[in-house]
């Protein structure tokens, strides 16, 4: 209950803080599970993604069917992002729930892995990878915005940095154990998924919500403002604070010793009192913002030349060099190495010095991404290894900034929704890559169809020399009428 006093107190400061209070942290809340959680959900999607990459030419072509179809599958797997990532974003930060979004999202991925087991047909493979993308448009929606809730802006590069480690050990472990096992049981690579998803089931459920524990705050800090306002306008009328009479108090404030009476009046003028409140966005505020534009558009670039090469690689291996399916998956691991070690350092120069540091990474990522072009079957495997390394370790400054950037720019309360969206233009990406790489692959050969990749991350350049930084303001300042000081007359 507040009283006089208490109220007084309140006035004396100009501004009446609406941020988040500090309070006691339980484990359950605590941001190094957080951001435990999230990075698991993002390596269970990839690793469940990236099986099927070395053992998919093998299905394919059990089935009649060549490069193309392989590359329709992952056209059906970013539909699938691009339909549910706007919907679960919208749904996260409607609902103010995070985490009970994840865990459906993962049930998703279990409905998926048992489509995959089961089917013997080209159209439930594409079923398959449809429901995968709307798994994955779940995790990394509410898996980004939940690490953007719990970190401070100096600290968020960083914490997705290890997302991305995340993403690489996905990369690194998916086909690699999935190539293997496919030799011994066609089931087998989707009995490792299953256990899996098991493990991860079992983040959302044990966590705290992000999102409620920062607005639970947030509402007791509107609440006074919105008692602060009554207690203003009730105490301007006639000069007198006759309407503060115990019967006439707002609720949750009390008198101080018996008073305020009919014998008690302001001693002072009443002055003007900055407040501030909260601002609601929508998805359309957000799509007004041509900085984001700018990221989104680079978004669907990177990961057009990313998705592009996972169809037409493993094929290029297996005609050049005959490769079974652990090859193959082996050599999806070396650009992943490198990534483990430079995508931290990417966060962490990027907490520094910003957005500057993807330009370098991406020229040299467009360079090394057309050099692909000029092995062939003549050429010693050792020189695509390189090739790899190189690959991952550049690639790691195209991306890694973009996500942290992102919640730079929009208030926490709409994150869920910017993720959202940014989804939708990296699912877009994962559309036309693969056509326009697998299309590429069957009528004109490997050579052009990585130049055309290179070219992909050529074009994100132009986009980090424009972009500028513009966050959308989370709160509006008021101006409200507001009692100085209270005086009791005798």
């Amino acid at each position: 209950m507040l009283t006089v006093e208490d109220h007084v107190k309140t006035h004396s400061v100009p501004f009446i803080d609406l941020e988040p209070e500090k309070a006691k942290t339980t484990w359950r809340e605590m941001k190094q599970l957080v951001l435990l959680v999230s990075t698991l959900a993002i390596f269970t999607d990839l690793t469940i993604y990236s099986s099927i990459v070395p053992i998919a030419p093998f299905i394919i072509r059990g089935l009649g069917l060549g490069a193309f179809e392989n590359g329709l599958l992952i056209v059906f797997f970013s539909i699938g992002v691009l339909v549910a990532s706007p919907i679960f974003g919208v749904l996260s930060d409607r609902l103010q729930n995070r985490r009970w979004v994840l865990f459906a999202g993962l049930c998703c991925l279990i409905a998926t892995t048992v489509i995959f087991t089961v089917a013997r047909v080209y159209w439930l493979l594409a079923i398959a990878r449809f429901f995968q993308g709307v798994a994955g448009g779940c995790a990394w929606t509410v898996a980004l915005a939940m690490i953007a809730d719990t970190y401070s802006e100096g600290q968020v590069g960083v914490a997705m940095s290890f997302v991305m480690v995340g993403f690489s050990l996905g990369q690194l472990m998916g086909p690699p154990i999935a190539g293997a096992l496919f030799l011994t049981d066609y089931k087998a690579p989707f009995y490792f998924c299953y256990a899996l998803i098991a493990i991860d089931l079992v983040g959302p459920i044990i966590m705290k919500d992000t999102i409620k524990k920062a607005n639970k705050t947030l509402r007791k800090d509107v609440e006074k403002v919105e008692l602060d306002i009554q207690l203003s306008e009730s105490t301007l009328i006639n000069g007198t604070a006759s309407l503060m009479e115990p019967d006439h108090l707002p609720d949750g404030l009390i008198a101080l010793n018996g008073l305020p009476t009919s014998e008690t009046v302001a001693s002072e003028p009443a002055e003007m009192k900055r407040v501030r409140r909260q601002i609601k966005y929508t998805t359309f505020d957000i799509l007004k913002q041509w900085n984001l534009w700018i990221l989104f558009i680079v978004t669907t670039f990177a990961a057009s030349a990313w998705g592009g090469l996972e169809p037409i690689l493993p094929f290029f291996l297996v005609d050049s060099y005959q490769f079974d399916s652990a090859k193959v998956g082996l050599y999806f691991l070396v650009p992943v190495i490198p990534s483990l070690i430079f995508s931290p350092v990417c966060g962490w120069l990027y907490d520094r010095y910003g957005m500057v540091v993807c330009i370098p990474g991406t020229f040299v990522t467009a360079i090394v991404v057309s050099c692909f072009g000029i092995p062939d079957s003549n050429t010693p495997p050792w020189v695509i290894l390189i090739l790899l390394l190189l690959y991952g370790a550049a690639g790691s400054f195209v991306m890694t900034p973009i996500m942290p950037e992102l919640s730079r720019n929009v208030p926490k309360s709409v994150t869920a929704r910017v993720y959202g969206i940014w989804n939708m233009f990296f699912s877009l990406g994962l559309l036309i890559g693969p056509l326009t790489a697998s299309a590429l692959y069957d009528r004109v050969g490997w050579r052009w169809s990585a130049v055309v990749q290179g070219g992909f991350y050529l074009m994100c350049i132009p986009g980090f020399f424009m972009y500028r930084r513009q966050p959308l303001p989370e709160f509006i300042e008021e101006e409200i009428l507001g009692a100085s000081a209270w005086t009791s007359v005798s």
